[in-house]
C-alpha cells in the first residue's frame, strides 16, 4: 500500500503534461502560417533583417563587452611603460647632452576585496542579462506583430478590391439614374440620394487605400523592404482555420505556470532583486580595506635630490586601500540598495497576480473569438447556399444579371467580415501562443546571426 500514493502522483503528473504538451501543439499548430504558408516564408526571410534587430544586436554586443570588462576584474593587471628622451644638465658649463631610455614594468594582482569585485563582475553579466531578455521581448512582439500585419494587410486589399467594385457599380447606376432624370422617368431627389450614396463611396475607397498604406507603410519601416516584396508576402485571402475545440479552450488555463515562467518581465524582476543585493553587498563593504599586492622592475627610481638614477630596481609589495570615513556616502548607498531590493520585490510580486488575471482574460479572449467564429462561419455557410440559390435562379431566368452580381458583392462582403473574424481569433491564439513562450520565430532565434554575434 505504500506505493499506490507516489504511483498516483506519478500518473497524474505524467497526466498532467502530457495534456499540457498536447495544447502546446494545438496551439503552435493553429499559427496563421500554417495556414498561410506567404506569411512564415515573409518571416523566414525578412525577421533577421529587421531595424528593430539589427539595434538590439547591438546592443547586446555592447553589452557582452562589458561582460569582458566585469570578467578582468579579478585579473592581474599588467602594464609597461618605456620612455625615450635626450637629456642635458643645464647645471654644468657645456653640452652634456646624453640619451636616457625609462623603462617600468609592473603587475597588480587584486587579493581581498570582501566580494566586492566579484558583485561587480555579477552585475556586469546580470546586465547582459537583461539585455538578452529585452531582445527576446523585441523578437516576440515583432513576431506576432509581424503576422498581424501581414493578415491585416491582407484584409485591407481584399477590402479595397470589393470597395472599387462598388464604386464603379455606384457610377454606372448614377450614370443610369441620369438618364432617367433627364428623360422624365426619375425624380430629382431619387438623383440627389444616389449622388451622396457616391460621394459617400468615395469617402470610403479613400479610408480603405490610406488603410493599406497604413499597413504597407508600418512594414517598409520595420524590414526596409519595397512594398511589392510585402505584398508578395501577404497573403491573397484568409482562409477558413481549424478551431481548437471548447475542452481544448478550457484547458488553456492550466498553462498559466508556463507562462509565467517564460514570462520575460518577471525574469527581469528577479535579475532587478539581485542587482539590488550586489548593490547592498558592495556598500555594506565599502569601508573594508581593500587589499591587492604587486610586483615590478623600474628604472624610475630617484635619489635623494629627486634625479633619476641609472639603477633598475626589482620590487614586491602590498597595497592596502582603506577609506575609513566618507562622511554619510555608505549609509546613503545601503539605503539606495534597500530601497531598489523592496521596490523590486514588491513589483515582482504586483506583477504576478496582475500576470494570471491577464492570462485568465487573454484564455477568455481566445474563446470568446472563437465562438464568434463557429457562429460566422455556420452563417457563412446559409450565404453561400443564398449565392448558389441565386446563381440558379439566374440560369432559370428568374433574376438578372444585376441581381446576380448584387448578390455576388452581398456575399464577398460577408466573407470579408468572415475572414476579420478569422484574424481576430488567430490574432489572440498567437498572443496567448506567444505569451507562453512557445513561439517558434522566438524559440529559433538561438540560430539566427543575432544571437551568435552574442557568443
Amino acid at each position: 500500500m505504500k506505493l499506490v500514493f507516489p504511483v498516483f502522483v506519478i500518473v497524474a503528473a505524467c497526466v498532467l503534461i502530457s495534456g499540457r504538451s498536447t495544447a502546446n501543439e494545438l496551439l503552435v499548430s493553429s499559427l496563421p502560417e500554417m495556414y498561410m504558408p506567404e506569411i512564415g516564408n515573409f518571416m523566414e526571410t525578412a525577421l533577421i533583417g529587421a531595424v528593430d534587430v539589427e539595434n538590439r544586436s547591438l546592443i547586446d554586443r555592447e553589452n557582452l563587452g562589458r561582460v569582458k570588462v566585469g570578467d578582468s576584474l579579478k585579473l592581474p593587471d599588467v602594464s609597461l611603460n618605456f620612455i625615450y628622451r635626450m637629456e642635458d644638465d643645464i647645471s654644468k658649463v657645456g653640452s652634456n647632452v646624453k640619451d636616457r631610455q625609462i623603462a617600468d614594468f609592473s603587475v597588480d594582482q587584486p587579493l581581498f576585496h570582501w566580494g566586492v569585485l566579484a558583485a561587480d563582475k555579477k552585475m556586469f553579466r546580470m546586465q547582459y542579462e537583461i539585455s538578452q531578455l529585452q531582445t527576446r521581448q523585441t523578437m516576440k512582439f515583432l513576431a506576432k506583430d509581424t503576422r498581424s500585419l501581414l493578415m491585416n494587410l491582407c484584409l485591407q486589399k481584399t477590402s479595397l478590391e470589393q470597395v472599387k467594385v462598388g464604386h464603379e457599380a455606384n457610377l454606372e447606376s448614377l450614370s443610369l439614374l441620369r438618364q432617367r432624370f433627364e428623360s422624365g422617368i426619375e425624380s430629382e431627389q431619387v438623383l440627389e440620394t444616389k449622388e451622396i450614396e457616391l460621394e459617400r463611396s468615395r469617402l470610403h475607397l479613400d479610408q480603405v487605400t490610406r488603410n493599406l498604406d497604413y499597413y504597407l507603410d508600418s512594414l517598409e519601416r520595420r524590414f526596409r523592404l519595397p512594398r511589392e516584396s510585402i505584398m508578395e508576402g501577404a497573403p491573397s485571402r484568409i482562409p477558413k482555420v481549424e478551431i481548437l475545440s471548447e475542452g481544448v479552450l478550457a484547458s488553456l488555463e492550466q498553462l498559466v505556470t508556463v507562462a509565467i515562467s517564460a514570462n520575460e518581465n518577471i525574469k527581469l524582476n528577479e535579475i532587478y532583486m539581485e542587482i539590488s543585493n550586489q548593490h547592498l553587498h558592495k556598500a555594506d563593504k565599502r569601508l573594508y580595506p581593500k587589499i591587492s599586492v604587486t610586483t615590478g622592475i623600474t628604472q624610475n627610481e630617484r635619489d635623494i635630490n629627486g634625479r633619476l638614477t641609472e639603477e633598475e630596481l626589482l620590487y614586491a609589495g602590498v597595497n592596502v586601500d582603506w577609506n575609513i570615513f566618507d562622511g554619510f556616502e555608505t549609509a546613503g548607498l545601503k539605503e539606495v540598495a534597500l530601497v531598489g531590493l523592496e521596490l523590486s520585490r514588491k513589483t515582482s510580486s504586483e506583477y504576478r497576480s496582475w500576470f494570471k488575471e491577464e492570462f485568465r482574460r487573454m484564455v477568455h479572449s481566445l474563446r470568446r473569438e472563437a465562438s464568434y467564429l463557429r457562429i460566422d462561419e455556420k452563417l457563412l455557410l446559409r450565404y453561400e447556399k443564398e449565392l448558389e440559390d441565386a446563381k440558379g435562379r439566374f440560369g432559370d431566368g428568374t433574376i438578372s444579371t444585376v441581381d446576380l452580381a448584387n448578390a455576388e458583392r452581398s456575399f464577398e462582403a460577408r466573407l470579408l467580415g468572415v475572414e476579420h473574424a478569422r484574424v481576430r481569433y488567430l490574432n489572440s491564439l498567437t498572443s496567448l501562443v506567444s505569451t507562453i513562450g512557445l513561439d517558434p520565430f522566438v524559440l529559433n532565434t538561438a540560430d539566427s546571426p543575432t544571437s551568435r554575434s552574442k557568443e
